[in-house]
């Protein structure tokens, strides 16, 4: 309640507006199924503008353990960039 009015409460519209206005490269959202909320969130990004990698793992219960239980993910999406852009 104390951020109200402080800040957006939904991104997704300039999410896809710098989308629209982006560079050629993959875009990669790594979510999951099990944060309802935000996973609710990501189906409303343009599907067609970016590459969603659902993590449907028992051990992922919040928003904050997404970042934690995906470094495999994201170390494998960081590698492919650097082995075909380099």
């Amino acid at each position: 309640m104390f951020l109200k009015n402080l800040r957006n409460d939904d991104l997704v519209p300039q999410i896809n507006q710098h989308l629209d206005n982006g560079n050629e490269y993959t875009k990669y959202v790594i979510c999951s199924e099990n944060v309802e909320l935000y996973y609710k969130q990501t189906d409303c990004i343009d599907a067609s503008k970016i590459y969603k990698i659902n993590l449907a793992d028992k051990h992922i219960t919040s928003h904050p353990e997404v970042s934690r239980n995906s470094l495999p993910e994201q170390l494998t999406s960081i590698n492919n960039f650097f082995a075909t852009h380099i």
